[in-house]
């Protein structure tokens, strides 16, 4: 979430993104924990939680090679 800030903004955000980041996954994780559990579909967590894993590996695959051209284009 930072990559693109500047070395001042980072350590002075870092703290409240990863106190944040941290609560709302712990929260979103949570809820669907309960979903899960609760419409009785147990076996659908594992394909479910490679899903996910797929989903943040492409994502972030893509985020990092944007950020790479970017930082390569400039001057």
């Amino acid at each position: 979430m930072y990559i693109p800030l500047g070395v001042k903004e980072k350590t002075q955000g870092k703290a409240v993104i990863d106190i944040l980041g941290y609560r709302v996954a712990k929260a979103f994780a949570s809820g669907i924990l309960l979903a899960v559990t609760s419409l009785g579909l147990g076996t659908a967590v594992v394909p479910v939680t490679f899903f996910g894993i797929c989903c943040w590996g492409f994502l972030t695959t893509r985020v990092a090679r944007k950020y790479a051209a970017q930082r390569n284009e400039q001057p």
